[in-house]
């Protein structure tokens, strides 16, 4: 975990603390009052900015180098906010969850992280043609880029995941993680796009809008996505691409074809 101590008059030095291992550990600050601030600090999908005070401290989503819109899969964030913390020489208060003060002679602070990321379980069944896949990968949109480890409040802006999928001819899954979506875009489009590579060579895309999934999955932080209905065409163009390919309606969206020069290396 690591630890931020911020002076609740904004003056004076930030401290940070690293503790390795999960049994807590010791520090030692100035006698006065702060805010605590802690998180796992084991995430390679994950950076944090706005460190320098307790009101920007935040954790953002680490961009990919494939384009500006795309992040890594930020792992399982986990968090948590003491305030008022008033370190004494006869120890320290502090103010819990539940606004209650807890007092303790021997300095211990209790953190309570809970998760602030969600894991995403992304489910292609009853699919149709399943056979001719040779790969898949799914791409999930519109999700939150970052968020604000002082209040927890998910930061505007969405980003997109790409992850690869596996399974066999009836059904294909993923599980990625990420934010949830902005409050300032809620409730804005969450989609997933399946993108297939088919044995002969040819390559579709096809998206679904999943916001309803999303926003209404009864535990926010592990959500399940289920779409039915792919059906892989075997050769060529599909049978009944439909208008509007690439629309969100799953019943009657058709694929965008993508052809591919596959002569070259």
């Amino acid at each position: 975990m690591t630890l931020f101590f911020y002076p609740c008059d904004g003056n004076g030095k930030v401290w940070r603390f690293d503790i390795a291992g999960d049994e807590g550990g010791r520090v030692a600050v100035p006698a006065g009052k702060y805010n605590l601030v802690s998180f796992n600090n084991d995430l390679p999908g994950i950076t944090i900015t706005g460190a320098e005070n307790f009101t920007t401290i935040s954790a953002d989503a680490r961009k990919t180098d494939e384009s500006e819109g795309m992040v890594m899969p930020t792992g399982m964030l986990y968090g948590s906010v003491v305030e008022d913390v008033d370190v004494t020489l006869c120890g320290v208060r502090y103010r819990q969850d539940d606004g209650t003060v807890k007092e303790c002679p021997y300095g211990v602070i209790r953190c309570r992280p809970d998760s602030m990321s969600n894991i995403y379980h992304i489910r292609f069944i009853d699919i149709k043609g399943g056979d001719h896949i040779a790969s898949a990968t799914a791409k999930l949109c519109g999700i939150g880029s970052g968020i604000n480890l002082s209040d927890g409040l998910v930061q505007s802006g969405v980003c997109d995941v790409l992850c690869a999928m596996s399974g066999n001819d009836t059904s294909i899954s993923t599980t990625t993680s990420g934010f949830a979506q902005p409050a300032s875009d809620y409730p804005g489009q969450v989609t997933v796009t399946a993108n297939i590579r088919c044995k002969t060579g040819h390559y579709y895309v096809k998206t679904y809008d999943v916001t309803e999934q999303v926003a209404n999955f009864r535990n926010a932080h592990n959500v399940y996505i289920n779409i039915t209905g792919l059906d892989i065409p075997d050769d060529g163009l599909p049978d009944n691409p439909g208008e509007g390919s690439g629309a969100f309606d799953v019943g009657v969206s058709g694929w965008e074809t993508v052809n591919i020069d596959l002569s070259n290396d």
